[in-house]
């Protein structure tokens, strides 16, 4: 049947109506729920024209409604025992707001909302209060999701949506688009370069935090001394001094009174950020006053705070020096701060922490492309990517263009290489804002010159010269390859001598089966993840170690010789 489920304005009358074909109902109950999962029964609906009505109900906005419908004959006519339908009455309600970005330019952006209400939801997306319809580099103004493609400075702005049905509407809080024209790598600031002793210079000013580190306890510095030749900033309170300099700062000076306990003071290094761009900040640490040099004093916490959130913070000790390298992002007027925190202790010598902030495109891009590779058969094949661009980052290989499971990381390995592998492999990397495609790096895959690899995938004895490639049976000092994929089993049928073994594909399952005679192997061997070596009645042999990374089935027979059978972790 088709049928139509509605709510009157005011809530209090609920109407199904029914038309067509169909199963016919003979009782109908009106149900409501806030969740959409447990309903509270309102009532029984009466007859009406073309349907079934219940009024005289309170039915809140946002509500669930749901009509049951008791089928004449029920289970009997194989139409089930009721037939249902819900909606969801009342004006829209935003569950998720749009969020706040910072694109490059050239870059996509995308707004979305999550709305609930009674269906159907109408949507009109605005830009700093004026409506958007799709054009130019606009799609999606009327949809959940607005999208901006290859944004330029002029898209910088505030977007709204506002969500509507026959209930009434609803406005999303404004989230606002910077758009950013520095180039990837451009250098905004140096803490080295740029220190000044005049507060805000460069967008830098010094101070400090008492007892605790918190964006709003920094406390510029307001004296000056030159106690270090290049003169610094300088407090001094309960015998003990707080100081900044170019390269660092003392969280807590020795000033007099050896014996007084100071408060703690936190030496603040603030950079107030005079654009919106992903960023990455990288510097030079250490626990004396010039990098790479170590000096006396107890633990030292350094750390870097965006606004309140903790991004990177690092242990000093008196014997600990190095770099570091934060990649994040920060908004035309946000506060950074450099923290020098002693720790607890009472003195701190010097602390060596610098800090320069360069532009990082959000969009990915490939800094180290895969390498080719060239492998035995059998052998393991790496290949990896290194990229740029607002993290989180996903990475997806692809072989011969197609898409590889399970190959979501940085870095591709390939072991027990085949023939079938080689080829050309790449990987996309994507975030929120692009992807980038690397280069294809090939892996070629060899097989020796004394190379004599099974080829019957559905099995035989070891001693058909027909079953190998070339056409005759492993000798003494060839290396044999089971290694094609497939389930199958190669049954030694009398002794032989083999230089090296090596069983196990890609897929599938490749047994050797020894039952009878001697087999003896003279160099290095392996059993790969995907094969098994099952020892029944014959004799293993040679000076060659065999290590088993799949199944080593041995229900009898003997192993004699120098060579080693190993178990593989």
């Amino acid at each position: 049947a088709l049928q139509g489920l509605s709510v009157d304005a005011a809530g209090t009358s609920i109407t199904w109506m029914r038309s067509g074909a169909g199963p016919e109902v003979c009782r109908v109950t009106f149900e409501r729920s806030a969740d959409g999962v447990n309903y509270t029964l309102l009532g029984n609906g009466t007859r009406i024209a073309g349907g079934w009505q219940l009024t005289g109900v309170s039915v809140p906005a946002g509500a669930t409604v749901r009509a049951r419908g008791f089928v004449t004959g029920g289970a009997g006519n194989a139409s089930g025992w009721f037939v249902e339908t819900q909606a969801t009455f009342g004006a829209p309600a935003i569950t998720t707001h749009p969020t706040s970005r910072t694109n490059s330019v050239g870059t996509v952006a995308t707004f979305s909302v999550v709305a609930s209400g009674a269906s159907p939801l109408s949507y009109l997306w605005r830009k700093d209060g004026g409506v958007l319809a799709d054009g130019g580099n606009v799609s999606g103004a009327a949809t959940a999701t607005l999208t901006l493609s290859s944004v330029g400075l002029a898209d910088a702005g505030g977007y709204s949506v506002i969500v509507s049905n026959t209930y009434g509407s609803v406005t999303s809080s404004v989230a606002t688009l910077s758009v950013s024209n520095l180039t990837n790598g451009q250098t905004i600031a140096d803490s080295v370069s740029e220190f000044s002793l005049v507060q805000g210079s460069n967008h830098w000013s010094y101070g400090y935090c008492s007892n605790a580190y918190s964006p709003t306890g920094f406390v510029q510095f307001t004296a000056t001394a030159n106690c270090c030749g290049n003169g610094d900033y300088w407090w001094t309170g309960d015998n003990f001094w707080t100081s900044m300099w170019q390269y660092g700062g003392h969280p807590n000076g020795l000033n007099g009174n050896q014996g007084h306990i100071p408060a703690v003071h936190f030496a603040l290094r603030r950079w107030t950020s005079p654009v919106s761009s992903p960023v990455r900040i990288t510097g030079l640490y250490s626990s004396c006053d010039s990098p790479g040099v170590s000096c006396g004093g107890g633990l030292t916490r350094i750390a870097i705070y965006v606004g309140v959130s903790n991004v990177w913070e690092q242990i000093v000790t008196s014997s600990t020096s190095g770099s570091y390298q934060v990649d994040t992002a920060v908004t035309n007027g946000q506060i950074v701060d450099f923290v020098i925190d002693p720790h607890g202790d009472d003195v701190n010598d010097g602390t060596h922490f610098t800090a320069t902030i360069q532009a990082l495109s959000p969009v990915p891009a490939i800094v180290t492309q895969p390498q080719n590779q060239t492998v035995f058969v059998g052998g393991t094949a790496s290949f990896s990517v290194t990229a740029s661009g607002t993290p989180p980052l996903f990475y997806q290989w692809q072989f011969n263009s197609g898409t590889l499971t399970n190959a979501t990381n940085s870095t591709l390995s390939i072991t027990n290489a085949q023939l079938t592998d080689a080829g050309g492999y790449s990987v996309v990397v994507t975030n929120d804002y692009g992807s980038a495609t690397s280069s294809v790096a090939t892996l070629t895959v060899e097989v020796p010159s004394n190379a004599v690899v099974w080829t019957n995938t559905s099995g035989g004895n070891w001693s058909t010269a027909a079953n190998w490639s070339p056409n005759r049976v492993p000798g003494a000092s060839d290396d044999a390859f089971i290694t094609n994929n497939g389930t199958y089993t190669v049954t030694v049928d009398a002794n032989a001598t083999v230089g090296s073994l090596r069983t196990g594909g890609s897929s599938g399952l490749q047994t050797l089966s020894l039952s009878s005679g001697t087999f003896t192997i003279n160099g290095a061997s392996a059993v790969g993840t995907n094969a098994v070596l099952a020892l029944s009645g014959s004799m293993l042999a040679g000076s060659g170690d065999v290590t088993v990374s799949g199944t080593l089935n041995w229900t009898g027979g003997t192993m004699s010789g120098s060579g080693r059978t190993i178990i593989a972790a």
